[in-house]
């Protein structure tokens, strides 16, 4: 339930039922409510019982700007399946949330929600939001390796979840009866649609499956000097027949042979098969690392670019940025960002090497599982902004390499003079 343990028995069973029964819209009355409770309420009334039918839930869902006078009303946030469910492992939201073990129990279970209504509108906001918008550089996109399952497998369920016991509140009963005077109008439309369609087949494959069996028996009953009679048109389909039945032997016979080869091939393939893709500019040069209308990101935060500079954009297939030739896959206009970016970036390695922040076993930040480069993150980050303010800036979680940048030049002027 994602309840804290000091919370859990606040309501008794009294109460807590009461609750329930007010929170119904349509539901029974207070009045009624009180008479079942059967005995003086005294204070408790004014706390637990309230004279809105489920207003709360109800009022939740109008200002969430659901239309109300649809049975869309009762929609149900977008989930994921519990297969989906069941992959997302503590392991895998470290990937995806930076410090996912230190949000509270109640927030972690809101994260499978917020991430399914992302994928789920993610065609949106991609037609709605630039490219080189900071989403997308967010690690719920290039880090995300169970990205391909979960597109196209969020469910989007009104009234009741057909795959998990999600429920909606808050639904007037006259908008339940609609969506199932929806439904039985749908199944209506549909079995009228299977009519027209047998009817258009009966009407054209009918008579010529009439004509063909009639034909059929006639040849089977009509017989000349002990010969059934046979047309060019016969033996024209019965070489078509054997051709077709020849061709399939021999590609059976073909597969079989070259199966195991196929295989072996294949296996090696998959495996020396690299995770990055490589493009052509159609500009003569050989294949680049980045597609030809790439941009260098300019407003993504400094852990964004961290995350990209070390480990790559998977969904996109660029491989991590510190690995991009400035000269030939960088756009000219794009080089001066590149190139703060990577004063910057070298700066928090040695930062890190300082700090001795680095497994004794690891020389590289590349080399760390991604919950462990956040640490490493943490680290460089926190003691970079020790030394570039004086005062720790508000929401340094926001920052980017090129306001990081100017502040570090300043830096090094200061010391420098000092």
């Amino acid at each position: 339930m994602s309840c804290v343990a000091e919370d859990i028995g606040t309501h008794s069973l009294r109460k807590g039922s009461s609750s329930y029964a007010l929170g119904q819209v349509n539901g029974p009355t207070p009045v009624s409510v009180y008479l079942r409770m059967g005995q003086s309420l005294g204070k408790l009334k004014d706390r637990y019982i309230h004279f809105g039918e489920g207003a709360d839930q109800l009022c939740g869902r109008m200002i969430a700007g659901l239309p109300f006078n649809s049975e869309r009303f009762g929609v149900l946030p977008p989930h994921f399946p519990p297969p989906i469910i069941s992959m997302m492992t503590v392991e895998y939201w470290d990937e995806i949330v930076s410090g996912y073990s230190n949000y509270p129990r109640g927030v972690q279970s809101a994260f499978p929600f917020l991430l399914a209504s992302v994928i789920h509108h993610e065609q949106f906001l991609r037609e709605s939001l630039t490219p080189n918008h900071p989403i997308f550089k967010a690690r719920v996109f290039t880090a995300n390796v169970l990205l391909q399952q979960q597109r196209g497998a969020t469910v989007l369920a009104i009234g009741e979840s057909p795959v998990c016991g999600l429920k909606a509140t808050g639904i007037p009963a006259h908008l339940a009866v609609a969506k199932q005077v929806n439904e039985l109008r749908e199944e209506v439309a549909n079995l009228h649609r299977e009519i027209d369609e047998l009817k258009t087949d009966m009407a054209a494959k009918l008579p010529n499956e009439v004509a063909v069996k009639v034909v059929s028996e006639l040849r089977q009953q009509f017989v000349v000097n002990g010969v059934a009679p046979v047309s060019l048109r016969d033996i024209d389909m019965r070489i078509a027949d054997l051709r077709t039945n020849m061709v399939a032997e021999f590609r059976s016979a073909l597969n079989a042979a070259q199966l195991p080869n196929a295989t072996a091939v294949a296996n090696i393939s998959g495996e020396q098969q690299p995770v990055w893709r490589s493009w052509s500019w159609g500009d003569g040069q050989i294949c680049h690392a980045v597609p030809k209308d790439w941009e260098f990101p300019a407003r993504a935060s400094v852990k964004a670019i961290w995350n990209l500079w070390f480990f790559g954009d998977k969904d996109a297939g660029i491989r991590p940025y510190r690995l991009l030739s400035k000269q030939h896959d960088i756009k000219p206009e794009h080089r001066m960002r590149h190139s703060r970016v990577s004063v910057v970036m070298s700066y928090m390695e040695q930062l890190v090497e300082e700090a001795g922040a680095l497994p004794a076993s690891v020389t590289k930040i590349s080399a760390l599982q991604v919950p462990a480069a956040d640490k490493v993150f943490d680290t460089a980050f926190t003691t970079m902004l020790s030394q570039l303010y004086s005062m720790k800036p508000k929401r340094p979680e926001d920052l980017s390499c090129g306001t990081l940048y100017n502040r570090l030049c300043q830096y090094r002027r200061s010391q420098q003079s000092a």
